[in-house]
């Protein structure tokens, strides 16, 4: 391909969609700047050209942006320059030849200057005989190629030429000039000069020599100088902030002792961007305290928001949060930079569609998981300066009253609140401002007091009695709308404008007025309830992963702690199942005959689970008893069955949200679903020597999925709902609810409070079940089935998680592949010809990669084709299949989120005026939140025999208002205008 680009000078495109430029005669580097964005194209590679097809590698794979030309040692010939996306080794090019130091012609100052011109006649030289210009002293420029062979010889060797004391005055004076020493004067003083020039330096040399070693084994201590402590209205007015760090100060010392300075230089943005991150802090012994860290890049304000673990019992009071310190920024444009984790995500569709209600616009910047440049989110940072700062606060507590404050501690939760109150008003910048100035245009100058300082307040309302004193309190913080005293007892925190001190700074620790006090979290009343997971036993190394987050994944563990681990939390199950009554322990004298001897088994997997108190998520390990029955021990069981979903009903549902105002979409899951379902037979089973009755069905029996969904059906009915005919797994009350179910999974469309009556009919009945959502056109989340439906404020996208696209990665070897733009070439069967079969290796690869592939092809119309292309060759695919298959790949790696998006439109809009922008005339029914006159457009189209093959491709698609809901593509070998023409012919 390099040998095809080397005879067109200029940019071109090769079959590796790479841009490459081929010149002629340069000096320099190519900048492409004219050409290509260095955001999209950031890699540059320069190669030149030495002879037939090698290639000098210049430069590979670096970032050319900074240095956009480079001046090259000597002119190329040929200038061949490749632009990347991602850095490549030399090996992508083309084959390295070993590092053979190459030939460099040079010139001999001793040997190549003409005769006549580099040399006067010696008669002409007398004059100059007593001049003796010396070089001044300095560093010798150019390699030292200078070497004595000893006193008795009185020789010297000048750049490989031996010189003596015999030597002509023209050697002698070439090699003077090569020095950089005088040659004027005789021959002998020239040599007696080349000798005094050749001592001094190799003296100096041993000099310098001799003082690096010195200075090696030379150590200078450094003490730090002993701070003095000022005076007491000093240490106060430092203790209010604790900013600056003082080094006299010993709450500062303990607490932020070990803070590094940081460069926080960003590139400049087009707009500013708030960046947020969860904050947990925990003393021994104690669960974790969360925070919310907002943080704006162009102003580094920063704002600390406490919250009760992650999820949705804290995401209205978050969203509340980022929305107001975004509008307080007054940035009509902003971006918003997360993590990807769910918390987050759902955090941050909310906010969006928050903002989108108001007018405002918000650019979301997620971090993909595994990204190195994770410091890209400004908060990592700021979590630091806060948790230190509020650990300061909490440490001059401690010095003052001997109170120690635990992470469960109400004062913990606002002691980091209060810090990164501080760090926004009295950090000051760069420029020489803090950022409530740059946000304000004014300096903060309300009167402030030391965080949890004794002070006496009156509240409001005042009391009707006369006469009454004002009450003891703890002094908090300040609020940021209104300036507002935020104080605390043990009734509550409260808001006030006045308030006295008194000569005692603090309480003593016995006297503290929030003893009793628990932070109040809610948001408003509801009535969801929360299941605590499965705890993990303490175990001395599963405190190594407590704060790993969800995007680096589960934590790996060597052989010996996984096992007992997995022993572990095989106790906890089994004492689960016991606990619940799913198992019932029998003594060795009772009776088992006529009952069903059950094998059983425990599957064991990592989860990413909220701790039981809710306040944090980690990593955990779960593990769940489950049945091992087959179909030829229990014959007559074999047409035990529960109905699957139909997957079209998923693009459905959300299609028929975008289509009316008032229905959203829900996903629940019910726990424990089989444990639920009582045995249809007596059955036992044994465990580590011991013999367990089982009353309830275990995951995996037969049975239970059959009598899980007759016991659901049975519930559902007495709710109004009955299952649709057509389609079992789908229960239906017209004009009201649609719910598909698939197991102990739900998809639910209804109004809100028809989901909330199913919800109550479901938990009265028993069952654990929650609910995610709801997602409606304005915004939400929530996934079934692996697949994920997000509002984005003018529709709602359907898509699956990327794993599927990492995993093809993974199983391929493409991580350093450069991702494609389109989904194949343009010609899928040119190289078919002649095409050797794969091995069985990599055959049983190729039909692994399709079966992911056919699962994602549903939400991937532009990825059906080339699917439909590679399933058909399972049989015997052969190299060509297989570089299909690295190319479709490599397309997905590229584009690993994409989906199907529904826009909203009213019941009976064709596909036609979707296109032109247009929408249907039917109005929203009042009565039916379902709507009426919904279209139904089938579209389907062939090929026509026109495969290389003379195979007919053949595609249909369904919409629903004008938008996707289901397609479908057929391989046939006989086309149907040859069927056509033969019946004719017949």
């Amino acid at each position: 391909e390099m040998a095809e680009h080397a005879e067109s000078p200029g940019w071109s495109l090769g079959t590796s969609m790479l841009p490459v430029h081929l010149a002629y005669n340069m000096s320099t580097t190519v900048d492409p700047s004219a050409r290509f964005n260095p955001d999209e194209w950031p890699h540059r590679s320069t190669l030149i050209w030495k002879r037939g097809r090698e290639y000098e590698v210049v430069e590979c794979g670096e970032y050319w942006e900074p240095n956009r030309t480079l001046d090259l040692d000597a002119p190329a010939r040929k200038l061949l320059t490749i632009l990347t996306k991602d850095p490549i080794e030399p090996s992508q090019l083309g084959d390295v030849r070993p590092d053979d130091r190459a030939w460099v012609p040079g010139i001999n100052p001793l040997r190549d200057i003409d005769d006549g011109g580099a040399e006067r006649e010696e008669g002409e030289m007398v004059a100059e005989r007593h001049e003796d210009e010396e070089r001044a002293e300095g560093p010798m420029l150019g390699p030292y190629a200078v070497e004595v062979d000893g006193p008795e010889q009185e020789v010297i060797m000048v750049n490989d030429v031996r010189l003596t004391q015999e030597s002509a005055l023209r050697e002698l004076r070439l090699a003077c000039r090569f020095l950089g020493i005088s040659k004027n004067g005789s021959k002998a003083t020239v040599w007696n000069r080349l000798k005094r020039e050749v001592a001094l330096a190799k003296l100096k040399v041993a000099v310098e020599a001799s003082e690096v070693v010195k200075a090696e084994y030379a150590r200078e201590p450094l003490v730090d100088a002993l701070p003095e402590r000022p005076s007491e209205e000093l240490v106060l007015s430092h203790e209010t902030t604790h900013s600056p760090k003082a080094p006299w100060c010993e709450a500062c010392i303990a607490s932020r002792s070990r803070e590094d300075n940081y460069d926080d230089a960003e590139p400049h943005r087009e707009f500013p961007v708030v960046s947020m991150d969860y904050m947990f802090t925990a003393t021994q012994d104690n669960p974790l305290a969360t925070h919310l860290i907002m943080v704006d890049s162009q102003t580094k304000f920063v704002q600390a928001t406490a919250i009760d673990g992650k999820g949705n019992r804290s995401l209205k009071y978050c969203v509340e949060d980022v929305v107001r310190l975004m509008n307080s920024l007054g940035y009509q444009r902003i971006g918003l930079r997360y993590d990807t984790e769910p918390a987050m995500k759902q955090i941050a569709a909310a906010v969006v569609a928050a903002r989108l209600k108001m007018g405002l616009a918000t650019e979301e910047e997620p971090i993909p998981p595994g990204d190195a440049t994770h410091r890209a989110n400004g908060s990592e940072r700021y979590i630091h300066t806060v948790r230190t700062l509020g650990n300061c606060l909490l440490q001059t507590i401690l010095q003052h009253t001997g109170h120690k404050v635990e992470s469960e501690d109400p004062l913990l939760a606002w002691a980091h609140r209060r810090a990164a109150f501080l760090v926004s008003r009295f950090s000051v910048l760069k420029d020489g401002c803090t950022s409530f100035e740059l946000v304000h245009g004014r300096s903060y100058k309300s009167k402030l007091l030391p965080f949890g300082a004794h002070v006496y307040a009156q509240y409001l309302p005042k009391s009707k009695v006369r006469g009454e004193c004002w009450k003891p309190c703890v002094w908090l913080c300040r609020t940021s709308l209104g300036d507002l005293n935020i104080i605390g007892d043990a009734e509550g925190r409260k808001c006030l404008q006045s308030m006295m001190t008194t000569k005692a700074n603090y309480m003593e620790a016995d006297e503290d007025p929030l003893a009793g006090f628990d932070v109040d979290w809610a948001v408003g009343e509801g009535d969801e309830e929360h299941v605590s997971h499965d705890s993990q036993e303490d175990l001395p190394f599963v405190k190594s992963w407590a704060n790993r987050k969800y995007e680096e994944g589960p934590p790996v563990l060597h052989p010996d702690p996984l096992r007992k681990l997995d022993e572990a939390m095989d106790r906890v199950e089994l004492n689960r199942l016991i606990k619940m009554g799913v198992l019932r322990p029998m003594s060795g004298d009772e009776n088992l005959e006529g009952m069903t001897n059950l094998q059983s088994k425990y599957v064991r997997d990592w989860r990413f689970r909220p701790s039981e108190d809710g306040k944090s998520w980690s990593w955990v390990r779960r593990s769940r008893l489950v049945a091992k029955e087959f179909k030829f021990i229990g014959p007559l069981m074999e047409n035990l069955y529960s109905p699957g979903s139909l997957a079209c009903l998923q693009k459905v549902f959300a299609g028929l949200v975008c289509s009316s105002s008032r229905l959203c979409l829900y996903t629940g899951d019910i726990k424990d679903a089989y444990l639920t379902v009582p045995q249809r037979r007596p059955t036992f089973i044994r465990h580590g020597g011991l013999i367990f009755e089982l009353k309830f069905n275990l995951p995996g029996q037969r049975a239970g999925a059959r009598d899980f969904y007759d016991k659901l059906a049975g519930i559902l009915k007495s709710d109004n709902l009955e299952s649709y005919e057509a389609a079992p797994a789908l229960f239906i009350e017209p004009k009201s609810i649609g719910v598909s179910t698939h197991v102990d999974d739900f998809e639910v469309i209804a109004e809100t409070p028809r989901v909330d009556r199913l919800k109550k009919k479901l938990t009265d009945s028993g069952l654990k079940f929650s609910l995610e959502g709801p997602c409606t056109v304005e915004g939400g989340e929530c996934h079934f089935l692996k697949r994920k439906f997000v509002g984005t404020g003018d529709g709602i996208v359907v898509s699956q998680d990327s794993k599927h696209v990492d995993k093809l990665v993974e199983l391929l070897g493409l991580q350093k592949a450069s991702g494609k733009t389109t989904p194949c070439p343009m010609n899928v069967n040119h190289s078919k010809i002649d095409s050797k079969p794969l091995d069985p290796e990599r055959h049983a690869l190729y039909r692994t990669c399709i079966g992911i592939l056919l699962y994602l092809g549903q939400d991937r119309p532009e990825s059906l084709y080339t699917i439909t292309q590679l399933s058909g060759f399972c049989t015997c695919p052969t190299e060509s299949d297989w570089s299909l298959l690295r190319h479709l790949v490599t397309f997905l790696k590229a584009h690993p989120n994409q989906g199907i998006k529904l826009t909203p439109c009213r019941p009976g809009r064709t596909l036609q005026q979707k296109c032109r922008g247009l929408d249907s005339k039917v109005r929203e029914s009042k009565d039916n939140a379902f709507g009426e006159g919904h279209l139904l457009e089938a579209i389907s189209d062939a090929s026509w025999a026109g495969e290389r093959d003379k195979k007919s491709m053949s595609a249909m698609t369904i919409f629903l208002n004008g938008n996707l809901c289901d397609q479908y593509q057929i391989l046939s070998s006989r086309s149907i205008d040859k069927a056509y023409k033969r019946i004719q012919n017949e």
